[in-house]
C-alpha cells in the first residue's frame, strides 16, 4: 500500500497503528518529503505529523535535511491543532534552520508560546531555545523568554524551560583539573 492509503487507513487514534505505518514504510528515503507534503492537507495532517516526529526521533538520515526542514517550516501557517503544533516543535532538535526559515520559524513559535495548551507552550519555549542556539541573534531574547516562562508559567512548563537551561549549563565536576 501507499503512505498515503496507510494513513487513511488509520483511525485517527491508533499509535500502533502509526508504528506500523512507519515500520512499513521507514527505508524509504523520500518519507520525510512525502510527510511534508501531506502537512500541507488538512486530511493527512494529524499523522503526518505524528509520523514525521517518529521518523526524525528515530534518528534516520534524510537524503536532504535542508529541503526538508524549508518545506516544513513553509507549512507551518497550516498547523492550527495544537497536537500538530506539539508534533512539529518537537521536531525542531532535529533539523537544520537556514535564514531562509527564521522567520516563519520565529513567528510559529511565538503563536505557539500563546497556545492554550500547556505542552505546545513548553516545547515554544524549547523551540526560542533550539532558535537561538542557531541563530545567535535570538540570544538575549530567548534568555528573557524563558526567564519570563520560568516566573509566570506552570510547573510542567517551567521544568521543560529548566531543562533547556540545564543543557547549557556546564557539566557539574566538569571542571578539567584532576583530583
Amino acid at each position: 500500500m501507499s503512505l498515503k492509503s496507510d494513513i487513511e487507513a488509520w483511525d485517527g487514534q491508533s499509535a500502533a497503528a502509526l508504528c506500523r505505518i512507519h515500520e512499513t514504510h521507514r527505508d524509504n528515503p523520500e518519507l520525510a518529503p512525502e510527510l511534508v507534503e501531506l502537512i500541507g492537507s488538512l486530511r493527512y495532517r494529524m499523522a503526518a505529523t505524528r509520523l514525521l516526529k517518529r521518523h526524525l526521533e528515530a534518528g534516520i538520515p534524510l537524503p536532504d535535511p535542508h529541503a526538508v526542514a524549508r518545506e516544513l517550516f513553509a507549512r507551518l501557517d497550516k498547523l492550527e491543532h495544537w497536537e500538530c503544533r506539539l508534533n512539529v516543535l518537537q521536531c525542531l532538535p532535529h533539523l537544520p534552520l537556514d535564514d531562509d526559515g527564521v522567520a516563519a520559524v520565529e513567528q510559529f513559535l511565538r503563536i505557539c508560546l500563546a497556545d492554550g495548551n500547556k505542552f505546545v507552550r513548553a516545547w515554544a519555549y524549547n523551540g526560542f531555545h533550539w532558535l537561538a542556539g542557531r541563530h545567535p541573534r535570538f540570544a538575549g531574547e530567548a534568555a528573557a523568554i524563558l526567564q519570563a516562562g520560568l516566573r509566570d508559567e506552570g510547573a510542567s512548563i517551567k521544568a521543560r524551560i529548566r531543562k533547556c537551561l540545564d543543557a547549557d549549563a556546564p557539566q557539574a565536576g566538569n571542571t578539567g583539573g584532576s583530583a
